[in-house]
């Protein structure tokens, strides 16, 4: 019996962003150094994971991609929550990547001095993230049930990944393994939104691939001003089309019917897929903010 970590979901609703929007968050993540810090912890008393096989497909994944060199992976080992704080002061990473057990709205389980579990609930979590929420880019639960935590992380960082039922052992290290190679290789012409949301596509996709049932467990929730920010992206873009077309001062664009509607449904989309509500009562949202 494969080790646990600890619904589906949604089918995840694309919008192909402008090349130029795509390019600049390329600019930025990817020729800036990275920092990645690991968290591992794996109570005595719960079932053993394969913790340092993770790690180690991990530092493979980023050590044979494009972008190696812009990359710094760090590790803890037996980590208690007093670790946490520490390595977020020491390290100051982009992406922490928590891989353990979760107990679902409980907390998520780390060490206490003597090795046993001690919970941390995702409230808290928020708290210390949030203190670094101009630093950390992205976080990363692997472990089973930690879409709970993401609720509360998501309020102060941008990218916020978890699962939504128990995952494997196995299909667990292939998400994390597919996840970071493909932030290694990342280039705009990949598509995606984002490297965190190629990443993540890949993620799902590296579990199907290898046979596992699980590829619609992890899921990833976006701070509200990603989702704000998105949507005046392509209002702008779609105004500066109108500009070149029509030639006429920028200042005096006026958007169309048409237009307008399609930023509307792409904001209805959005609502659905984070609130899990189905996109009839989705659009009535937005049809009621205007």
């Amino acid at each position: 019996m494969v080790a646990g970590r600890g619904t589906a979901v949604p089918a995840r609703v694309y919008w192909t962003q402008p090349k130029t929007a795509i390019f600049t968050f390329f600019l930025k993540f990817n020729y800036m150094k990275k920092t990645i810090l690991v968290l591992p912890a794996n109570p005595s008393q719960t079932a053993r994971l394969r913790l340092g096989q993770e790690v180690r497909e991990i530092e493979e994944a980023l050590r044979g991609s494009k972008y190696r060199d812009n990359f710094l992976l760090k590790s803890c080992s037996g980590v208690r929550p007093k670790d946490i704080r520490r390595a977020l002061l020491q390290y100051q990473p982009h992406i922490v990547h928590f891989c353990g057990h979760g107990v679902g709205k409980q907390g998520l389980l780390f060490e206490d001095e003597t090795g046993k579990g001690k919970l941390v609930r995702g409230e808290a979590l928020a708290g210390l993230f949030g203190l670094f929420s101009s630093q950390i880019e992205c976080v990363l639960l692997n472990a089973c049930y930690s879409e709970f935590q993401t609720e509360a992380i998501v309020q102060h960082i941008d990218y916020v990944i978890g699962m939504n039922n128990s995952i494997g052992d196995n299909a667990a290290i292939t998400f994390a393994t597919g996840f970071y190679e493909a932030l290694g290789f990342y280039e705009p012409q990949l598509g995606g939104s984002s490297p965190i949301e190629f990443a993540f596509d890949m993620g799902c996709s590296s579990i199907q691939l290898e046979g596992f049932l699980q590829h619609k467990t992890p899921i990833m929730k976006k701070k509200r001003e990603i989702i704000l920010e998105e949507s005046e992206s392509i209002r702008a873009y779609l105004a500066a089309q109108v500009f070149e077309s029509k030639a006429i001062p920028f200042g005096q664009v006026v958007l169309d019917k048409e237009e307008e509607e399609s930023i509307r449904a792409f904001k209805a989309a959005r609502i659905c897929e984070d609130k899990f509500i189905p996109l009839t009562q989705a659009v009535t949202k937005i049809q009621e903010e205007h």
